[in-house]
Formats: structure tokens, sequence, C-alpha cells
């Protein structure tokens, strides 16, 4: 653990940047002021986080899901704004199979709960088809698998829980549901 989150410290994702690039929205992530008025789900949801690429677009040395900003990975923020969405039962996180140790021990260093990690495949969608399938292996009886599968990039972190019941509903209502939203192009 010690020599990966020495590589991410020593890595610089953009040099012009500085190191500390401000504070996040001053409202809870993950939560919006504008909920519904039932902001809970009675089936079970989890989350695929397709977290497998290199960096290779934007030319930095360390895949953007793990540049440091303000001491911590840009994916353990992500995580952390599904983890406290209460009616989430868990997230998989899927990346390239030579970050596992890495993704592994920001799980453990930033003790996220609900994360289970898993290997990607040589493409996006089969990335993402690895992670729906180790849904359906954890072990869990059938009545606990997941009815609907949320799949959201893992460099964008900020999610709002009502924007996120509201695609839980759609897809739970019509069998799927795909929205399409750039609401965080920050990064």
């Amino acid at each position: 653990m010690e020599d990966h989150h020495k590589k991410m410290q020593s890595d610089s994702c953009d040099p012009d940047r500085p190191t500390h690039p401000g504070t996040f929205p001053t409202c809870e992530a993950g939560r919006s002021d504008h909920q519904p008025a039932e902001s809970s789900v009675d089936f079970p949801v989890s989350v695929v986080l397709p977290a497998g690429g290199t960096g290779e677009r934007t030319g930095l040395q360390t895949p953007k899901q793990f540049c440091l900003f303000m001491g911590r990975p840009l994916i353990s923020y992500t995580i952390q704004a599904f983890e406290r969405v209460s009616w989430i039962q868990s997230i998989v996180v899927v990346v390239a199979r030579e970050h596992m140790d890495l993704m592994t021990d920001i799980v453990q260093q930033f003790q996220h709960t609900k994360v289970r990690v898993v290997p990607g495949g040589s493409t996006r969608h089969r990335s993402i088809y690895n992670g729906v399938l180790a849904l359906g292996e954890e072990g869990r009886p059938v009545a606990d698998k997941p009815k609907v599968v949320l799949i959201h990039d893992a460099v964008r972190p900020f999610v709002e829980e009502d924007f996120l019941y509201k695609i839980a509903m759609a897809a739970k209502e019509q069998g799927v549901s795909m929205i399409t939203a750039s609401i965080s192009h920050i990064i």
C-alpha cells in the first residue's frame, strides 16, 4: 500500500494546476437540496464504476481516476457520493488488472465499505460486463441481487441522489433506463 500511495503522490496529474484546487461545493456530495418525495427505493440497487482508463487522451502519466485532489484520489470522491446514498447496496469498481492493488489500497485507505474491486476487460464494454457479472457472483441470496444496476463514469464525482432516484425508478418501471448526462465536465 505504501508504494502505491507514494506513486500517487509523486505522479503529477497536471503540473500547471495548484496542489489544492480549491474546495468542492458546500452541499454534501451525492445529496441534493431537491430530494424527491420518496428518496428511497424498495428494491436492490447496485452501481458499476468503470475505472479502467489509462489517461491516454489527456496525456497524463497517472490515469485521472487516481489523480489526487485535496490529498485524495478522484475515484474516492465518486465512490463516496454513491456510498452516501442509503438505498445503494453495493458498488463494483472495474479497473485494469495492473491497477487492482492500487484500487484495493484506495478502498482500504479511505474506508469505503460498499465496494468490490474487479478486473476490467479489453474494452470499456467488456469492463462494464465484468462489473455486472461480479454483482451476480457475490454469493448473496437471489432476493438481494440487484434489480437495477447503475453504470456511472468513475471520474465524475458530482452525483445527485434525486437524479439517481429518477434513473433507478425509471429502470425498474421500464426494464431499462439510459440517461446520458455531462454534468461534470470540469475534469
